[in-house]
């Protein structure tokens, strides 16, 4: 395993550095490579965070832009899609009479495993690592194991059978208080609580503690200290 070459999906946030470094002790340092994505998100600093992480720990770092949501965000007629990871004047909430939060960004992982994907083949690498859970989803269809299942089974079809691609996704059965457990077992706990950023409002380590993603994190990680006593 050791001689394969793996890409991480990497947003700089708690669950994409913990796979990072998941994938940097199951494939070695120098067979890993981080792939940042700017699509016109709410804020900059997960990205900013994605590099310093990568450079503090020299790891290779790619971040590719992925235009179209901010162009489609751009046109005043194209305005049935109110996402507030794309619109900071959006307050980030759960709407009422609807199957998802309005932090939803539609086709976003599938866009994420396309682009890396296309990066792997340049790489060399036939391994994908995205830190999605089906357990702390947030509501979040493409964060299903299910999802990641049609979405492999689309790489073989488009590129054909020889295609050899593997999407890993090692938090996908486990909960926030789990994903700390693994951050720990990988002795970069204090790392991922101190550098990453998984709040929406883009404050870095505990983060803002108001927002969804604050919250999820921050009972996950008192859920994890508990189980540690």
């Amino acid at each position: 395993m050791k001689n394969e070459k793996a890409v991480v999906i990497f947003s700089g946030g708690q669950d994409s550095t913990t796979c990072l470094f998941w994938a940097i002790e199951k494939f070695g340092k120098e067979n890993v490579m981080a792939v940042s994505f700017s699509y016109g998100q709410r804020h900059f600093a997960e990205l900013e965070a994605a590099t310093n992480i990568c450079g503090k720990n020299g790891i290779r770092h790619l971040v590719l832009p992925i235009d179209i949501y901010s162009q489609l965000e751009a046109v005043p007629f194209l305005n049935e899609v109110q996402c507030s990871l794309l619109n900071n004047d959006l307050e980030i909430k759960q709407e009422a009479n609807s199957d998802f939060p309005n932090s939803f960004v539609p086709y976003r992982n599938l866009l994420f495993l396309i682009n890396a994907a296309i990066a792997a083949k340049f790489f060399g690498a036939e391994n994908i690592v995205i830190g999605v859970s089906q357990i702390d989803y947030s509501g979040y269809p493409d964060c299903r194991e299910e999802f990641i299942r049609e979405t492999q089974n689309l790489f073989k079809t488009a590129m054909g059978d020889d295609e050899n691609v593997v999407i890993h996704t090692p938090l996908i059965h486990l909960t926030k208080a789990e994903t700390w457990k693994m951050a720990s077992d990988l002795d970069v706990l204090d790392l991922v609580y101190r550098e990453t950023v998984t709040c929406y409002n883009g404050i870095k380590g505990e983060g803002c503690g108001e927002c969804p993603a604050c919250r999820i994190r921050r009972q996950g990680y008192l859920s994890f200290l508990e189980s540690q006593k």
